[in-house]
């Protein structure tokens, strides 16, 4: 699996540019995953942390070793966790610390900081990954489609709030680049289509959209709808539905996949059944479940044996849990046809070493139940490596379309 071409299926990496110049140390690698688990072992949040860069791992207006000193009681407590273990490796491997402890992270740092030059990307997603091609959550998708080398980046368009019409000042801005004026839900729609199209052209390979509650669209209330938004009101869940269908309709006409994320974050409002209602009404679209519904990984697995139009995608999953997300493999071998299965997707940001530590394990996993089933005679080496081959390259590959679209 390590030689094998790799499609990594869901990143929200900033352009190279971007990285190259925020200020890196060792804590950077820390900021999403592992400061969630550090929050969660009981470590006060300062005000207005929040995930990602917005927490003392990425602020580097505070000195270093007073933010280590703050995040080490806690560091310590989650270090055995799958979230801290993509560190670990990417430390160990890239950059040769075996173990980030009080006397190695400014060695650590220093050594992050000195490799952080132009050619990064490339150097530890194409030369030590392997990954061909990252499907990178991005409204940007004209910059990122413009990037070097070719083919590393492949836009996936998130287009939630164009449904959820929450931003009243992004509905005026597509309007705006329309030259239209906002008026009713009729030309908001046409606006959209436009735009939408625009996007496809300009080189994005699928649209991201989120677990919805089973509304049905209704053009005539949501006509009403709309113009109260323009008013100041909040939407409501008929207008939202009647906009999503809209998408998923030319979704279906343009044969554009659909990411859904599924899971995850808020385990209730983001169960992966809510996106049933979805895959059963519109059968011409291509539905990909990011994250494999975890926790709920059983239901996601039985609604892709169960749907056609339904696909699993296993982004985040290593890192949320290797013993669940194997067990869950095997599952997925017994349940659900070898090309519905996309196996990767780091789901990093400005951290880009951890991808690296994050393929690690997924290959580590996947390779354990492969390993497992040829060891019990369910499976010989040539079926193990057609479903590597299937799950980390070729499944999403065609999915994507991505022979047309990276070239």
């Amino acid at each position: 699996m390590a030689q094998l071409p790799t499609v990594d299926c869901h990143e929200h990496l900033p352009l190279e540019t971007e990285r190259l110049g925020c200020d890196i140390d060792v804590l950077t690698l820390l900021a999403s995953y592992a400061w969630v688990d550090m929050h969660s072992a009981g470590r006060p949040s300062r005000e207005g942390e929040t995930w990602g860069r917005g927490n003392i791992c990425r602020d580097t207006s505070i000195p270093l070793d007073e933010r280590w000193d703050e995040i080490w009681p806690y560091l310590k407590r989650i270090k055995y966790g799958s979230y801290f273990r993509p560190t670990a490796i990417a430390l160990r491997d890239i950059y040769g610390i075996d173990d980030l402890n009080e006397d190695t992270y400014r060695d650590a740092s220093l050594r992050m900081a000195a490799a952080n030059t132009a050619g990064l990307y490339v150097r530890i997603l194409r030369d030590r990954c392997g990954i061909e091609t990252c499907l990178t959550q991005t409204d940007r998708v004209r910059e990122v489609k413009a990037q070097r080398p070719v083919g590393l980046y492949a836009p996936t368009y998130p287009a939630a709030d164009l449904y959820r019409l929450e931003d009243t000042d992004r509905i005026a801005a597509l309007h705006q680049q329309a030259g239209e004026e906002v008026a009713g839900l009729d030309l908001y729609l046409e606006v959209l289509e436009r735009h939408l199209s625009d996007v496809r052209d300009q080189g994005a390979v699928a649209i991201k959209i989120g677990t919805e509650q089973p509304v049905l669209p209704d053009m005539a209330n949501a006509r009403a709808s709309y113009l109260e938004v323009m008013d100041g009101s909040a939407p409501d869940e008929v207008l939202k539905a009647t906009v999503l269908d809209f998408i998923l309709r030319k979704a279906a006409e343009w044969d554009w996949p659909v990411a859904v994320h599924t899971g995850v974050w808020d385990i209730l409002r983001m169960d992966p059944k809510l996106t049933i209602h979805l895959i059963e009404r519109h059968p011409g679209v291509r539905f990909e479940l990011y994250h494999l519904g975890f926790p709920n990984a059983r239901e996601c697995t039985f609604m892709a044996k169960g749907y056609p139009n339904a696909f699993l995608n296993l982004s985040w999953c290593y890192v949320g849990s290797e013993e669940m997300t194997r067990r869950s493999i095997g599952e997925i071998i017994d349940a659900v046809p070898a090309n519905k299965v996309f196996a990767f997707g780091a789901d990093y940001s400005l951290d880009v070493e951890n991808i690296y530590g994050h393929l690690v394990m997924a290959r580590e996993t996947l390779a354990r139940v492969l390993a497992d089933r040829i060891a019990c005679d369910r499976l010989d080496m040539d079926g193990a490596k057609e479903i590597a081959q299937l799950w980390l390259h070729d499944n999403p590959y065609e999915f994507h379309g991505l022979a047309t679209t990276v070239s």
